[in-house]
């Protein structure tokens, strides 16, 4: 039997992490003070989440390293279409909790929630 990968973050995902989650953190830091526009606040959630996330949590054909001439490995800038669909669930949540605690309380919606009309 062939083993089953997750696939790569669902267009879904996608479009509620542009349209609504990186809308509603820039909306809410700039609320704060804090003048981040979504690029800002994409660029940091990437940089802050990538060492937390795992090996299962990136689709298996995600280009994640670079081979050198030397031979030695290196990692490629990390990209949020490397992830598969419970890779991007637990990336989103990295972001909320970070919001959370460290953003004045600052609440970022679930896919569930319909925040695209209140910003």
């Amino acid at each position: 039997m062939a083993k089953k990968y997750p696939t790569k973050r669902s267009l879904n995902q996608n479009g509620f992490y542009y349209g609504v989650y990186l809308k509603a953190w820039s909306v809410g830091l700039n609320k704060a003070g804090v003048n981040w526009n979504e690029d800002d606040c994409h660029d940091f959630l990437k940089r802050y989440a990538y060492s937390q996330l795992e090996e299962d949590d990136f689709h298996p054909n995600a280009p994640r390293w670079q081979l050198l001439p030397s031979g030695r490995k290196v990692p490629n800038r990390f990209s949020t279409t490397w992830l598969n669909t419970k890779g991007m669930e637990k990336y989103l949540e990295i972001g909320r909790a970070f919001a959370a605690t460290e953003c004045g309380g600052l609440s970022l919606p679930f896919p569930n929630e319909q925040q695209r009309s209140q910003l």
